[in-house]
């Protein structure tokens, strides 16, 4: 009878209440990711002001040192930041994964425009890692880095097959070693940031469940903060 449909309803209730929880945690999570860009947008849009700046100086000495196609991903990424850093655009999540692919996009393009001889190999390897760690953690989004770092090294599989040939085993070898390094670090910080936020959406539940208790029990309740003052709505 009604004990048994009792029994029957609890999975589905537990389910649903576990996938409300989930879709607060990647809700909370993704407004902490937006915080954090718009917080690294308007830092970096000073240093890629910066870096332009240096590039107009080096354009004017020699000219041949920097192409227009770089000069144009700076200008690209410059712009970027200015709206991020601005809240001309709102953040959510797709637009995040589009904002930080655009990053690997540009990387690339830079890179691709660096003389692929002995002096520039060391310059283009630490642009590639550094860029490469900010981004994961900046983005802190593993499917995005992973998508990242997968174009990164088909990229520098490709430069390497149209150079020599007989280095591509060591080419990829390489790559797989870096890109490793860089989603371990990504996904420490992701992992970091989702326990911090589970654990705070937790305690807040667990203050929510009690308050609610307070109010059957007593004629009203308040929450306090560690210097006791009352904290939200005094329900009394």
């Amino acid at each position: 009878g009604p004990e048994i449909i009792s029994m029957l309803q609890r999975p589905m209730i537990g389910q649903r209440s576990q996938t409300k929880s989930t879709e607060l945690l990647d809700a909370a999570v993704w407004d902490v990711r937006a915080k954090q860009y718009l917080g690294t947008a308007r830092i970096y849009v000073h240093l890629t002001a910066l870096c332009i700046l240096g590039l107009s100086f080096g354009m004017l000495s020699q000219p041949a040192s920097i192409s227009p196609l770089q000069f144009s991903l700076f200008l690209a990424a410059w712009l970027g930041y200015h709206v991020v850093a601005a809240q001309k655009l709102m953040l959510n999540k797709t637009r995040i994964r589009l904002l930080v692919l655009s990053n690997y996009l540009e990387v690339l393009g830079f890179m691709s425009e660096i003389p692929r001889d002995c002096e520039s190999s060391l310059l283009t390897s630490a642009v590639a890692i550094s860029s490469g760690y900010a981004i994961a953690i900046l983005s802190a989004d593993m499917k995005t880095t992973v998508l990242g770092q997968a174009m990164s090294m088909l990229y520098e599989t490709w430069v390497t097959w149209e150079r020599n040939p007989s280095t591509v085993t060591t080419c990829i070898l390489y790559q797989i070693l870096i890109s490793s390094a860089i989603l371990a670090v990504g996904g420490l910080v992701e992992f970091s940031t989702r326990s911090r936020i589970a654990m705070l959406l937790n305690s807040e539940s667990m203050v929510a469940s009690f308050r609610q208790m307070l109010r059957g029990l007593c004629d009203g309740e308040i929450l306090l903060d560690s210097n006791l003052r009352v904290v939200g709505k005094a329900e009394c």
